[in-house]
């Protein structure tokens, strides 16, 4: 688990406004704030492939699947011997991880935001 890559994707890609603390269900109201009260509810992105393709799903949503998957091959595929006029081979990217889909996802969002500015 990369906890600030997760951060990052919840953030930047499935456009959490608020990240950090926040109280778990059924705490009862005037309880003494701790970290036990409190946890983290960002998924793994980076770690488990469902919540990599809920990441994907978000990605479809917003329009960019082209822009992400050019961004995933590049990522997957960014291994020695790797040239990108062999796209035919897509065994790399079925392969990929939920990781390198993390990161081809933020490469993404980010190259959107410079176009925009």
């Amino acid at each position: 688990m990369n906890r600030e890559l997760n951060k990052q994707v919840a953030g930047e890609v499935m456009g959490w406004k608020k990240l950090g603390w926040y109280p778990l269900a059924g705490i009862p109201p005037g309880t003494p704030v701790t970290p036990i009260t409190y946890a983290v509810e960002v998924p793994d992105y980076s770690g488990s492939m469902d919540a990599a393709f809920e990441m994907e799903e978000e990605i479809e949503r917003q329009g960019e699947e082209w822009p992400y998957s050019s961004a995933l091959l590049l990522i997957a595929c960014a291994h020695e011997g790797f040239r990108p006029e062999d796209v035919g081979d897509t065994w790399d990217i079925i392969h990929a991880t939920p990781e390198q889909r993390c990161k081809a996802a933020l490469k993404t969002v980010r190259e959107k935001k410079l176009e925009e500015a």
